[in-house]
């Protein structure tokens, strides 16, 4: 059964994107355009993992990323954050934001497959 992540951006070329990248590599794709139809499609399909924009005009990347957190249903569900709003060196000084990972947009491909394994696995960052 192929493990299923939610993308979540507000903008419909990173969604294809990641789409294609993702199921290119056997994983199952969902997506919503915003924080509040993220949260939504969380909550009703409970994907292994989110990724997700930080800037969006609905409800903010940080935002759902709580919401999340402190619903029982998805408060388990790891976030990485893929954001141009993040500069690259706070990045590899410290991948995290809170409890949530973070990549930078534009994104290595073969940084991003490799962080979305771990954190699927469990593994140490």
């Amino acid at each position: 059964m192929k493990e299923k992540i939610l993308v979540v951006d507000d903008e419909i070329q990173p969604l294809k994107t990641a789409r294609i990248l993702l199921e290119q590599h056997e994983y199952e794709v969902v997506t919503a355009r915003g924080g509040k139809e993220g949260y939504q499609k969380a909550v009703s399909s409970l994907p292994a993992l989110i990724l997700m924009d930080l800037d969006m005009p609905d409800m903010d990347g940080g935002t759902t990323a709580q919401e999340l957190k402190e619903n029982p249903k998805t408060a388990g569900i790891p976030v990485i954050f893929v954001s141009g709003l993040v500069l690259n060196s706070d990045v590899k000084k410290n991948p995290r934001i809170g409890d949530n990972y973070c990549v930078t947009k534009p994104y290595n491909v073969d940084y991003l497959l490799k962080l979305i394994r771990k954190v699927l696995d469990g593994e140490p960052v």
